[in-house]
Protein backbone atom coordinates (compact mmCIF):
# COMPACT_ATOMS: atom_id res chain seq x y z
CA UNK A 1 0.00 0.00 0.00
CA UNK A 2 0.56 3.60 0.03
CA UNK A 3 -0.80 7.01 1.38
CA UNK A 4 0.14 10.54 2.47
CA UNK A 5 -0.68 12.00 5.70
CA UNK A 6 -1.20 15.35 7.11
CA UNK A 7 -0.35 15.18 10.77
CA UNK A 8 -0.92 17.82 13.49
CA UNK A 9 -0.06 17.83 17.02
CA UNK A 10 -0.83 21.27 19.47
CA UNK A 11 -0.16 21.59 23.34
CA UNK A 12 -2.90 23.69 25.33
CA UNK A 13 -4.65 24.24 27.95
CA UNK A 14 -7.05 21.77 29.11
CA UNK A 15 -9.61 23.94 29.56
CA UNK A 16 -9.15 25.46 25.92
CA UNK A 17 -8.40 21.43 24.45
CA UNK A 18 -12.00 21.46 23.10
CA UNK A 19 -11.24 24.55 20.62
CA UNK A 20 -7.94 23.14 19.44
CA UNK A 21 -9.25 20.62 16.66
CA UNK A 22 -10.42 17.71 19.04
CA UNK A 23 -13.60 17.24 16.74
CA UNK A 24 -14.16 13.34 18.58
CA UNK A 25 -14.79 13.74 22.22
CA UNK A 26 -11.23 12.39 23.62
CA UNK A 27 -11.15 14.28 26.94
CA UNK A 28 -8.35 12.95 29.61
CA UNK A 29 -10.00 12.73 33.02
CA UNK A 30 -7.64 14.75 35.44
CA UNK A 31 -8.19 15.49 39.36
CA UNK A 32 -5.89 18.46 39.79
CA UNK A 33 -4.00 18.68 43.32
CA UNK A 34 -6.36 21.30 45.04
CA UNK A 35 -3.37 23.73 45.33
CA UNK A 36 -4.92 27.78 45.44
CA UNK A 37 -3.63 29.27 42.36
CA UNK A 38 -2.31 32.90 42.08
CA UNK A 39 -5.50 34.74 40.69
CA UNK A 40 -3.43 37.55 38.51
CA UNK A 41 -1.50 34.67 37.22
CA UNK A 42 -4.54 32.33 36.44
CA UNK A 43 -5.84 35.39 34.74
CA UNK A 44 -2.69 35.88 32.69
CA UNK A 45 -2.58 32.36 31.60
CA UNK A 46 -6.11 32.63 30.58
CA UNK A 47 -5.79 35.51 28.45
CA UNK A 48 -2.58 33.93 26.70
CA UNK A 49 -4.50 30.28 25.92
CA UNK A 50 -7.64 32.40 24.62
CA UNK A 51 -5.06 34.03 21.52
CA UNK A 52 -2.81 30.97 20.85
CA UNK A 53 -1.65 27.75 21.75
CA UNK A 54 2.02 26.87 23.55
CA UNK A 55 2.76 24.33 21.04
CA UNK A 56 1.99 23.76 17.17
CA UNK A 57 3.78 21.50 14.83
CA UNK A 58 2.59 20.12 11.45
CA UNK A 59 4.30 17.68 9.15
CA UNK A 60 3.26 16.17 5.39
CA UNK A 61 4.76 12.70 4.75
CA UNK A 62 4.55 9.89 1.99
CA UNK A 63 4.70 6.41 3.06
CA UNK A 64 4.92 3.36 1.09
CA UNK A 65 5.03 -0.39 2.62
CA UNK A 66 5.80 -3.48 0.24
CA UNK A 67 5.98 -7.26 1.68
CA UNK A 68 7.57 -8.79 2.96
CA UNK A 69 8.79 -5.99 5.74
CA UNK A 70 10.05 -3.42 2.77
CA UNK A 71 9.06 -0.25 4.71
CA UNK A 72 9.71 3.50 3.52
CA UNK A 73 8.27 7.15 4.80
CA UNK A 74 9.45 10.41 3.71
CA UNK A 75 8.81 13.58 5.31
CA UNK A 76 7.80 16.28 2.59
CA UNK A 77 7.35 19.07 4.84
CA UNK A 78 7.78 19.94 8.52
CA UNK A 79 6.59 23.32 10.58
CA UNK A 80 7.49 23.46 14.15
CA UNK A 81 6.51 26.68 16.21
CA UNK A 82 9.48 28.39 17.88
CA UNK A 83 12.16 25.98 16.21
CA UNK A 84 13.14 26.25 12.63
CA UNK A 85 15.11 22.74 12.72
CA UNK A 86 14.23 19.81 9.99
CA UNK A 87 15.12 17.22 12.61
CA UNK A 88 12.22 17.92 14.84
CA UNK A 89 8.99 16.50 12.84
CA UNK A 90 5.71 14.41 13.73
CA UNK A 91 4.72 11.17 12.18
CA UNK A 92 1.09 9.44 12.66
CA UNK A 93 2.87 6.52 14.12
CA UNK A 94 4.83 8.24 16.90
CA UNK A 95 2.28 8.42 19.53
CA UNK A 96 0.43 5.10 18.71
CA UNK A 97 0.77 2.22 16.40
CA UNK A 98 -0.59 2.89 13.13
CA UNK A 99 -3.13 -0.55 12.88
CA UNK A 100 -5.18 -1.76 16.03
CA UNK A 101 -4.65 -5.44 14.84
CA UNK A 102 -0.83 -6.05 15.66
CA UNK A 103 -0.90 -7.93 18.55
CA UNK A 104 1.14 -5.22 21.25
CA UNK A 105 0.02 -1.99 20.65
CA UNK A 106 2.30 0.84 21.32
CA UNK A 107 1.33 4.18 23.08
CA UNK A 108 3.60 6.62 24.19
CA UNK A 109 6.64 3.95 23.32
CA UNK A 110 4.99 1.68 26.09
CA UNK A 111 3.30 -1.40 24.71
CA UNK A 112 -0.02 -3.21 25.53
CA UNK A 113 -1.37 -6.24 24.80
CA UNK A 114 -4.15 -5.67 22.01
CA UNK A 115 -7.97 -6.99 22.67
CA UNK A 116 -7.92 -8.17 18.80
CA UNK A 117 -4.60 -10.56 19.41
CA UNK A 118 -5.43 -14.38 20.49
CA UNK A 119 -3.68 -13.37 23.75
CA UNK A 120 -6.17 -10.86 24.25
CA UNK A 121 -9.59 -12.32 23.13
CA UNK A 122 -8.38 -14.68 26.19
CA UNK A 123 -7.44 -12.05 28.42
CA UNK A 124 -9.74 -9.40 28.29
CA UNK A 125 -13.75 -8.82 28.98
CA UNK A 126 -15.68 -7.75 26.12
CA UNK A 127 -19.79 -6.45 26.54
CA UNK A 128 -21.90 -5.70 23.29
CA UNK A 129 -23.16 -2.05 24.20
CA UNK A 130 -24.96 -1.71 21.60
CA UNK A 131 -25.92 -3.01 17.76
CA UNK A 132 -26.67 -0.40 14.77
CA UNK A 133 -28.27 -1.58 11.56
CA UNK A 134 -26.67 0.77 8.35
CA UNK A 135 -28.32 -0.67 5.17
CA UNK A 136 -27.59 -4.16 4.70
CA UNK A 137 -24.86 -3.85 7.03
CA UNK A 138 -24.85 -4.34 11.55
CA UNK A 139 -22.75 -2.24 13.75
CA UNK A 140 -21.70 -3.46 16.89
CA UNK A 141 -20.40 -1.63 19.72
CA UNK A 142 -18.26 -3.44 21.54
CA UNK A 143 -16.61 -2.55 25.33
CA UNK A 144 -13.67 -3.90 26.43
CA UNK A 145 -10.93 -4.31 29.82
CA UNK A 146 -8.61 -6.65 30.99
CA UNK A 147 -10.94 -9.39 33.15
CA UNK A 148 -11.12 -9.87 36.30
CA UNK A 149 -7.59 -11.28 38.31
CA UNK A 150 -5.88 -10.86 34.76
CA UNK A 151 -2.07 -9.09 35.26
CA UNK A 152 -1.03 -7.46 32.01
CA UNK A 153 -0.31 -4.72 30.68
CA UNK A 154 -3.97 -3.71 29.01
CA UNK A 155 -6.05 -1.29 27.52
CA UNK A 156 -10.08 -0.51 28.14
CA UNK A 157 -11.92 1.16 25.93
CA UNK A 158 -14.93 0.67 22.62
CA UNK A 159 -14.72 -0.79 19.90
CA UNK A 160 -16.90 -0.72 16.95
CA UNK A 161 -17.29 -3.56 14.40
CA UNK A 162 -18.50 -3.62 10.93
CA UNK A 163 -20.17 -6.82 9.65
CA UNK A 164 -18.98 -5.79 6.15
CA UNK A 165 -16.06 -7.71 6.31
CA UNK A 166 -16.66 -7.99 10.29
CA UNK A 167 -13.44 -5.36 10.51
CA UNK A 168 -12.94 -2.71 12.93
CA UNK A 169 -14.17 0.51 12.08
CA UNK A 170 -13.28 2.69 14.97
CA UNK A 171 -11.83 2.23 18.41
CA UNK A 172 -11.17 4.51 21.31
CA UNK A 173 -8.63 2.87 23.87
CA UNK A 174 -6.56 4.26 27.00
CA UNK A 175 -3.93 2.56 29.30
CA UNK A 176 -6.52 0.53 31.93
CA UNK A 177 -4.03 1.19 35.29
CA UNK A 178 -5.05 4.39 36.24
CA UNK A 179 -1.38 4.59 37.31
CA UNK A 180 -0.08 5.01 34.25
CA UNK A 181 0.05 7.43 31.37
CA UNK A 182 -2.74 9.44 31.44
CA UNK A 183 -3.33 9.41 26.97
CA UNK A 184 -6.55 8.28 24.74
CA UNK A 185 -6.23 6.82 21.60
CA UNK A 186 -8.79 7.02 18.54
CA UNK A 187 -8.33 4.97 15.56
CA UNK A 188 -10.88 5.49 12.66
CA UNK A 189 -11.05 3.50 9.58
CA UNK A 190 -12.52 3.53 6.14
CA UNK A 191 -13.47 1.06 3.43
CA UNK A 192 -10.95 1.56 0.33
CA UNK A 193 -11.81 -0.07 -2.70
CA UNK A 194 -15.25 -1.59 -0.93
CA UNK A 195 -12.91 -4.52 -0.13
CA UNK A 196 -10.12 -3.32 3.12
CA UNK A 197 -10.59 -1.33 5.93
CA UNK A 198 -7.67 0.74 6.41
CA UNK A 199 -7.02 3.15 8.91
CA UNK A 200 -8.24 6.67 7.83
CA UNK A 201 -7.86 8.80 11.07
CA UNK A 202 -5.53 8.54 14.11
CA UNK A 203 -5.90 10.45 16.94
CA UNK A 204 -4.64 11.11 20.79
CA UNK A 205 -4.99 13.13 23.56
CA UNK A 206 -2.23 13.48 26.43
CA UNK A 207 -2.11 14.92 29.76
CA UNK A 208 1.43 17.01 29.91
CA UNK A 209 1.01 18.90 32.88
CA UNK A 210 -1.76 19.63 35.31
CA UNK A 211 -3.26 22.32 33.09
CA UNK A 212 -1.70 21.19 29.76
CA UNK A 213 -2.53 18.51 27.04
CA UNK A 214 -0.91 17.65 23.65
CA UNK A 215 -3.68 16.87 21.00
CA UNK A 216 -2.48 15.06 18.12
CA UNK A 217 -4.85 14.58 14.56
CA UNK A 218 -3.09 12.35 11.67
CA UNK A 219 -5.16 12.40 8.61
CA UNK A 220 -4.28 9.34 6.18
CA UNK A 221 -4.87 11.00 2.48
CA UNK A 222 -4.28 9.30 -1.05
CA UNK A 223 -4.38 5.64 0.01
CA UNK A 224 -3.91 2.91 -2.64
CA UNK A 225 -3.95 -1.06 -2.47
CA UNK A 226 -1.37 -2.81 -4.10
CA UNK A 227 0.39 0.07 -6.16
CA UNK A 228 2.88 -0.87 -8.18
CA UNK A 229 5.96 -0.72 -6.37
CA UNK A 230 9.62 -1.49 -7.28
CA UNK A 231 11.90 -3.28 -4.90
CA UNK A 232 14.65 -1.45 -6.35
CA UNK A 233 13.26 2.08 -4.63
CA UNK A 234 13.39 1.03 -1.14
CA UNK A 235 16.95 1.00 0.82
CA UNK A 236 17.80 0.69 4.08
CA UNK A 237 16.52 3.94 5.37
CA UNK A 238 13.46 3.65 6.36
CA UNK A 239 12.70 7.44 7.19
CA UNK A 240 14.29 9.76 5.08
CA UNK A 241 13.65 13.91 4.62
CA UNK A 242 13.14 15.88 1.58
CA UNK A 243 15.87 18.56 1.11
CA UNK A 244 13.02 21.61 1.00
CA UNK A 245 11.28 19.92 3.97
CA UNK A 246 11.14 23.15 6.13
CA UNK A 247 10.86 25.67 2.80
CA UNK A 248 7.29 24.79 1.31
CA UNK A 249 4.53 27.29 0.75
CA UNK A 250 0.98 27.55 1.92
CA UNK A 251 -0.09 26.31 -0.90
CA UNK A 252 1.45 23.13 -0.76
CA UNK A 253 0.04 22.88 3.06
CA UNK A 254 -3.42 23.51 2.66
CA UNK A 255 -3.67 20.98 -0.07
CA UNK A 256 -2.47 18.54 2.60
CA UNK A 257 -4.41 20.09 5.26
CA UNK A 258 -8.31 18.41 6.17
CA UNK A 259 -8.34 22.08 7.44
CA UNK A 260 -7.38 25.29 7.26
CA UNK A 261 -5.01 26.65 10.01
CA UNK A 262 -7.66 28.74 13.25
CA UNK A 263 -6.73 32.09 14.17
CA UNK A 264 -5.68 30.93 16.90
CA UNK A 265 -3.00 28.16 15.33
CA UNK A 266 -1.81 30.96 12.63
CA UNK A 267 -1.10 33.03 16.09
CA UNK A 268 0.36 30.65 17.86
CA UNK A 269 3.05 30.33 14.94
CA UNK A 270 3.66 34.06 14.86
CA UNK A 271 3.82 34.19 18.47
CA UNK A 272 5.96 31.60 19.51
CA UNK A 273 8.33 31.76 16.65
CA UNK A 274 8.94 35.37 17.75
CA UNK A 275 9.72 33.94 21.20
CA UNK A 276 11.91 31.41 19.61
CA UNK A 277 14.13 33.91 17.62
CA UNK A 278 14.84 36.24 20.56
CA UNK A 279 15.79 33.16 22.83
CA UNK A 280 18.10 31.42 20.02
CA UNK A 281 16.40 28.19 21.02
CA UNK A 282 17.34 26.75 17.50
CA UNK A 283 21.23 27.62 18.81
CA UNK A 284 20.04 25.60 22.02
CA UNK A 285 18.57 23.01 20.56
CA UNK A 286 22.06 22.51 17.58
CA UNK A 287 23.88 22.60 20.90
CA UNK A 288 22.03 19.99 22.61
CA UNK A 289 21.99 17.82 18.98
CA UNK A 290 26.00 18.33 18.93
CA UNK A 291 26.18 17.06 22.70
CA UNK A 292 24.76 14.43 21.88
CA UNK A 293 26.11 13.40 18.15
CA UNK A 294 29.77 14.65 18.69
CA UNK A 295 29.55 17.38 15.85
CA UNK A 296 28.20 20.69 16.23
CA UNK A 297 26.68 21.53 12.69
CA UNK A 298 26.03 25.08 11.27
CA UNK A 299 25.50 26.50 7.71
CA UNK A 300 29.20 26.25 6.08
CA UNK A 301 30.98 24.13 9.00
CA UNK A 302 30.64 21.53 11.56
CA UNK A 303 32.90 21.36 14.27
CA UNK A 304 33.75 17.81 15.68
CA UNK A 305 33.68 17.51 19.48
CA UNK A 306 35.30 14.32 20.29
CA UNK A 307 38.71 16.21 18.83
CA UNK A 308 39.05 18.47 21.29
CA UNK A 309 40.69 16.96 24.25
CA UNK A 310 41.44 12.91 25.09
CA UNK A 311 44.20 11.48 27.36
CA UNK A 312 46.26 8.48 27.59
CA UNK A 313 49.40 6.90 29.01
CA UNK A 314 51.49 7.63 25.53
CA UNK A 315 50.13 11.46 24.70
CA UNK A 316 49.21 12.30 28.27
CA UNK A 317 46.57 15.33 27.78
CA UNK A 318 45.96 15.56 24.08
CA UNK A 319 44.34 19.05 23.09
CA UNK A 320 43.17 19.76 19.12
CA UNK A 321 40.16 20.54 17.05
CA UNK A 322 38.83 19.48 13.84
CA UNK A 323 36.18 20.57 11.22
CA UNK A 324 34.44 19.28 8.14
CA UNK A 325 32.44 21.09 5.62
CA UNK A 326 28.29 20.90 6.71
CA UNK A 327 25.38 19.11 5.07
CA UNK A 328 23.79 22.41 4.72
CA UNK A 329 26.52 23.48 2.14
CA UNK A 330 27.22 20.27 0.44
CA UNK A 331 24.56 17.39 1.33
CA UNK A 332 26.89 14.96 -1.47
CA UNK A 333 30.52 15.98 0.02
CA UNK A 334 32.16 16.61 3.15
CA UNK A 335 35.97 17.38 3.39
CA UNK A 336 37.54 18.49 6.89
CA UNK A 337 40.99 17.74 8.34
CA UNK A 338 42.06 18.31 12.13
CA UNK A 339 44.88 18.60 14.17
CA UNK A 340 46.12 17.66 18.06
CA UNK A 341 49.17 18.03 20.15
CA UNK A 342 50.47 15.66 22.72
CA UNK A 343 52.10 17.34 25.98
CA UNK A 344 54.03 13.94 26.96
CA UNK A 345 55.10 12.59 23.61
CA UNK A 346 55.61 16.29 22.90
CA UNK A 347 54.30 15.25 19.11
CA UNK A 348 52.14 17.36 16.99
CA UNK A 349 49.59 14.83 14.61
CA UNK A 350 47.19 16.01 11.86
CA UNK A 351 45.15 14.78 9.03
CA UNK A 352 42.52 15.47 6.76
CA UNK A 353 39.49 13.32 4.58
CA UNK A 354 36.91 13.65 1.72
CA UNK A 355 33.78 11.35 1.76
CA UNK A 356 31.85 11.24 -1.34
CA UNK A 357 28.22 10.02 -1.41
CA UNK A 358 27.13 8.21 -4.09
CA UNK A 359 23.98 9.65 -6.08
CA UNK A 360 20.70 7.31 -5.68
CA UNK A 361 22.54 5.10 -2.86
CA UNK A 362 22.54 7.15 0.38
CA UNK A 363 23.58 4.29 1.84
CA UNK A 364 27.15 3.99 0.67
CA UNK A 365 30.37 6.62 0.33
CA UNK A 366 33.60 6.83 -0.71
CA UNK A 367 35.78 8.08 2.11
CA UNK A 368 39.38 9.14 1.37
CA UNK A 369 41.58 9.34 4.22
CA UNK A 370 45.53 10.72 5.35
CA UNK A 371 46.72 10.62 8.81
CA UNK A 372 50.04 11.05 10.18
CA UNK A 373 48.88 9.80 14.07
CA UNK A 374 49.78 7.96 16.85
CA UNK A 375 47.22 4.22 17.50
CA UNK A 376 46.96 2.46 20.84
CA UNK A 377 48.52 -1.06 20.15
CA UNK A 378 46.87 -4.21 20.62
CA UNK A 379 43.61 -1.97 20.22
CA UNK A 380 40.72 -3.44 18.37
CA UNK A 381 38.87 -2.11 15.55
CA UNK A 382 35.94 -1.24 13.49
CA UNK A 383 34.59 -0.49 10.07
CA UNK A 384 33.15 2.76 11.47
CA UNK A 385 36.03 3.73 13.39
CA UNK A 386 38.74 5.90 12.25
CA UNK A 387 41.77 3.97 11.15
Amino acid sequence: FSYDSYNKFVVTSRKDSGTAGNNFGIHVEVTTSGKPTDSAAQKEMDNFFEKQNLFLMESVTTRKYMKPGKNQERILASRVSGISIPQFMLLATQLQSFSFYNDLIYISNKKYVSPLSKEGLRSYFFVIEDTLFSGNDTLFTISFRPGKGENFDGLKGVININTHGYAVQNVIAEPADRKQAKIKIQQNYELVDNRYWFPAQLNADMLIADNLVGISHSYIQHIKLEPELDKKTFNRFELEMADDVKNKSEAFWNAYRVDTLTEKDKKTYVVIDSIGKESKLDGALNLLMGLRSGKISGKVLTIDLDRFVDVNRYEGLRLGAGLHTSDQLLNWLSVGGYAAYGFKDKAMKYGGDALFKLPHHPETSLRIEYSKDVIESGSTYFMSDRK
